[in-house]
């Protein structure tokens, strides 16, 4: 049976859990290893375990959506649903990053991203071209215009009625 890094690294929470029968005291279940626990468990055939560590992901997860509480441990498990080609754990820590983007600090959550969804950078920063800063500087802004334009005759359309 071949395991991922990721998951090797919580083989021995697994085996707290097998013989204690909690995660608790060995501190498994902490952000970053959640995720990986969840698969070891699924790859190991232990529905207990899965159930157990699902549920402690899920309410992370749903705190963070519903409340904001907990939003530095969602770039983690982002990080290893990628690795581990977990579907629906991805799907759902982005919709928590999406809803709650502007509370994410964006330092950690490119540190923590995997490098395959990032270009390379080049001593510690990403090349900017000129039609980069072009297309922020006036394009962006003239996309935006029938939007403003659209909000100014919503608000006009009120006073008319």
């Amino acid at each position: 049976l071949r395991l991922p890094s990721a998951c090797a690294l919580c083989f021995p929470n697994l085996l707290d859990y097998l013989y204690e029968g909690k995660l608790e005291k060995s501190g498994a279940l902490a952000p970053e290893s959640k995720v990986a626990l969840m698969e070891l468990a699924r790859r190991l055939e232990i529905p207990s375990l899965g159930k157990l560590v699902s549920s402690h992901v899920n309410g992370l997860l749903a705190l963070a959506f519903n409340q904001g509480s907990g939003l530095g441990a969602v770039p983690a498990c982002l990080h290893q649903a990628i690795e581990l080609h977990l579907v629906k754990v991805q799907d759902a820590c982005l919709r928590v990053i999406a809803r709650h983007f502007g509370q994410l600090c964006a330092n950690e959550l490119v540190q923590q991203l995997p490098l395959k969804l990032l270009p390379p950078d080049c001593s510690g920063q990403w090349r900017v071209r000129w039609w980069h800063r072009l297309y922020w500087s006036t394009i962006r802004r003239l996309l935006l215009l029938p939007v403003v334009i659209l909000g100014c005759l919503k608000g006009s359309g009120r006073l008319l009625r």
